[in-house]
């Protein structure tokens, strides 16, 4: 049957393994390259040590490079699914990871230094509630570095569209 860690890391193999269209694997290559290049502006906006938030950070593409390369600092890496931040915790390098629910924060107003947000807000039902959050997390003088696709999401309404579009 073999054990739980086996059984996470043989799942995180199949899911790398999946046949990815190169179009999307572009896509998700540029866009981790943009934004670590954004947090690593900010981190060095920033003093000699903080804390950065990955939210939504999934299995960790770049917090745990960021747990390298910056050593003074603490990431934390947060997200809605246990199971991947179980898996994130097998890995090496791996950041602090938080599971946050909104019922449940876990984070102290003007605590982060830095906040990465990949992707993520389109799938809510009330984008704003995180951003105020966002906002209330962040020390005076933190950055935030957010993206979003360029709409599409099914989830969010485009006001921008008119019908005969």
């Amino acid at each position: 049957m073999g054990n739980w860690k086996d059984k996470q890391l043989n799942k995180w193999i199949l899911q790398q393994d999946k046949p990815v269209s190169p179009s999307r694997t572009w896509y998700w290559k540029q866009l981790r390259s943009k934004l670590d290049m954004l947090v690593r502006q900010a981190v060095q906006s920033q003093d000699s040590q903080g804390v950065i938030l990955d939210y939504g950070g999934g299995l960790a593409p770049l917090s745990r490079h960021w747990v390298v390369d910056f050593p003074k600092w603490k990431v934390v890496l947060s997200d809605l699914s246990e199971e991947d931040l179980h898996m994130v915790q097998l890995l090496e390098n791996a950041p602090e990871c938080v599971v946050l629910h909104a019922e449940q924060p876990a984070i102290r107003a003007a605590s982060l230094d830095v906040i990465s947000c990949s992707e993520v807000v389109e799938h809510l039902p009330l984008p704003e509630n995180i951003l105020h959050d966002f906002f209330d997390w962040l020390k005076p003088g933190g950055e935030l570095v957010l993206t979003t696709p360029n709409g599409g999401s099914p989830m969010v309404p485009n006001e921008m569209t008119t019908e005969g579009d």
